[in-house]
């Protein structure tokens, strides 16, 4: 459990049991800080989920207090709720989450400052595109650190990159056919399926996605990860990158490049996108705040070809925009006063030094090859099977019972032969849950006397 968590606990039990009586003021937080022994950063979550759940209300230069409950009492407290059984693991390697360290004081400072920005547009309705001064932010650094060149004009933005996708089977239409990784995001074949649009799963060699099974494949349409291929790690040379859009050269063609984590490269400079080689305007790029952020943020963006915009609105600009404007002009400020780029360095060195570690730890394993290393907040490692006679499957099920969360490298191959291995997302981690997680996980080679240390 988080040191936060703790807190929230601690005061929420305290006001259900009543021992915190409704408008009792609470500890500040310095003193609950001194109380827990945590830090007052932590409290001020503790303190805002609570706020958030209706069980303590703030007044201004008073403090904080126990809220009054006699709805909640009246109303639900008689309800019984069947509780959510949900397993609770003491180490997660699953992919998806990012570290702690978010700058919560500024998030809150530019919230207030949003508002004021906003003013009365704050009870408008926001443009479909979404807010034009977020998608301005977004323009200038794409075309400052990822080397588009584009306009705010091209850019939507969208609660999910699945959302995004919807949008563009109403813009291509439903008769294309999409080319996707094999191995690749396990949510692409899901969002084709239920949709009903046909796709085909391409197969990788150390470079990408082959060109020739490609130009034999017939698709009309290629899903791409070339700065960080998912899973694997492989990063695209510009030489394939180069090939791969003198086949999307064709007029009935196109490309999405998912740049999902392509900010966070831990040796030498991010490269540029494959958008910004793009000169016959035929790739449509997608990123995401949910890596260099939060999950929790719901924000994704696309940038279309001209094309494809006059499309959009001809087609689908009468669906509003998902995300709430107020988030919207947060992350605006946040990026265009400069907080994003600072915490993307930051961030960096977080991550690095967390792969350094699992690298390091990882280096007396001589059978075990780590790939993808370099870039973003996952790698992989792989094994012989021959040599050891260990699935990837069969070590999932051995962690799970361990309270190890793992995942397959053969939950994400598709139609082609799967390597044995584990995907390792290390975001949301400690570093000393690192450190412990994976020398259990490396006991488990030896528990079936497969590893000699």
């Amino acid at each position: 459990m988080k040191k936060y968590e703790l807190v929230y606990k601690d005061v929420k039990d305290k006001i259900i049991s009543g021992l915190y009586p409704e408008n009792t003021r609470l500890p500040s937080k310095r003193d609950m800080a001194h109380m827990m022994c945590v830090s007052i950063n932590t409290v001020e979550i503790a303190y805002g989920k609570l706020e958030d759940e209706a069980y303590i209300e703030s007044i201004e230069r008073r403090g904080y207090f126990v809220a009054k409950r006699d709805y909640m009492k009246k109303y639900m407290g008689t309800i019984s709720r069947p509780k959510a059984e949900k397993k609770t693991y003491e180490y997660d390697f699953s992919y998806g989450g990012v570290d702690d360290k978010f700058p919560f004081g500024v998030w809150k400072k530019i919230s207030r400052q949003a508002i004021d920005d906003l003013g009365r547009d704050l009870l408008k309705r926001v443009d479909p595109m979404g807010d034009m001064s977020l998608r301005q932010s977004i323009a200038t650094y794409l075309k400052t650190y990822r080397g588009i060149d584009t306009s705010m004009d091209n850019i939507l933005i969208s609660a999910s990159t699945e959302h995004l996708f919807q949008i563009l089977f109403c813009i291509l239409g439903e008769d294309k056919v999409y080319g996707i990784e094999d191995p690749g995001f396990e949510r692409w074949g899901q969002l084709f399926k239920t949709n009903n649009i046909s796709f085909k799963a391409l197969p990788l060699d150390g470079k990408g996605i082959k060109v020739q099974a490609l130009r034999e494949s017939g698709v009309d349409i290629l899903c791409t990860t070339p700065a960080h291929q998912f899973p694997t790690g492989q990063i695209m040379p510009t030489a394939r990158r180069l090939d791969i859009l003198d086949w999307a050269r064709h007029e009935a063609r196109w490309l999405i490049e998912d740049d999902y984590d392509g900010e966070f490269r831990y040796r030498g400079k991010p490269l540029p996108a494959m958008k910004s080689m793009d000169d016959m305007d035929r790739v449509i790029f997608m990123g995401s705040f949910s890596n260099t952020v939060s999950p929790a943020m719901r924000i994704s963006y696309m940038v279309m070809p001209d094309k494809l915009v006059d499309i959009y609105h001809k087609r689908v600009s009468y669906a509003a925009c998902p995300v709430p404007v107020l988030t919207q002009r947060s992350l605006d400020i946040f990026i265009r006063d400069g907080y994003f780029v600072r915490h993307i360095n930051r961030m960096r060195k977080i991550y690095k030094r967390k792969l350094d570690l699992i690298k390091s730890l990882l280096a007396n394993y001589e059978f075990l090859e780590v790939e993808g290393g370099d870039t973003g907040l996952h790698l992989v490692i792989s094994w012989n099977k021959k040599s050891c006679g260990m699935t990837g499957d069969r070590l999932v099920d051995l962690a799970d019972k361990k309270l190890i969360r793992l995942t397959s490298l053969s939950k994400y191959y598709i139609g082609q032969p799967p390597r044995e291995g584990l995907v390792l997302g290390f975001g949301s981690m400690t570093l000393e849950d690192l450190e412990e997680g994976l020398t259990k996980l490396l006991g488990l080679f030896a528990d079936i006397k497969l590893l000699e240390k």
